[in-house]
């Protein structure tokens, strides 16, 4: 069989029967990967669910009364709105995730906020925490090591 390095492997595939746990296996990698996410709802979503349920309740009053004309267009309006907020929604956290994404770059490696991190113990300047705070993360770095040190000390 031909080995191959980690570095040229690009696709894994998980393969098994239904209710073996291959969802919440990829789940529980991802998470001990990245951690938890966490995705607020925005009101882009909540515009999308409202439009979806306007189309369903506009499909099944125009399968009931299928001679009047403000049911089909409120069909139409309903089916329309549904296709641009399902756009405008996954567009909307895409740039939420991407944002935060840069925000979690900077939590991850510390060095490229604040370059004396990365200084050798004895050159680093005074202070509980060598890294300092994130700016704009809301966290100041309490999952580093050293900062859990520096701050028993």
């Amino acid at each position: 069989m031909k080995t191959y390095d980690g570095q040229n492997i690009r696709n894994v595939a998980l393969v098994g029967h239904g209710d073996t746990g291959k969802t919440q296996l990829v789940s529980a990698l991802l998470y001990a990967a990245v951690g938890r996410r966490e995705f607020h709802p925005s009101i882009w979503g909540k515009a999308n669910t409202l439009a979806q349920i306007a189309s369903v309740a506009a499909v099944l009053l125009e399968k009931v009364t299928p001679d009047w004309y403000w049911v089909a267009a409120f069909r139409t309006v309903a089916l329309d709105a549904t296709i641009a907020l399902t756009i405008i929604s996954g567009l909307h956290y895409a740039w939420t995730v991407s944002r935060r994404s840069g925000a979690t770059a900077a939590i991850a490696k510390p060095e490229l906020v604040y370059p004396e991190a990365t200084a050798p113990r004895s050159t680093r300047p005074p202070g509980p925490s060598a890294t300092g705070p994130v700016v704009g993360v809301g966290r100041t770095g309490s999952g580093d090591p050293e900062y859990k040190r520096d701050r028993a000390q």
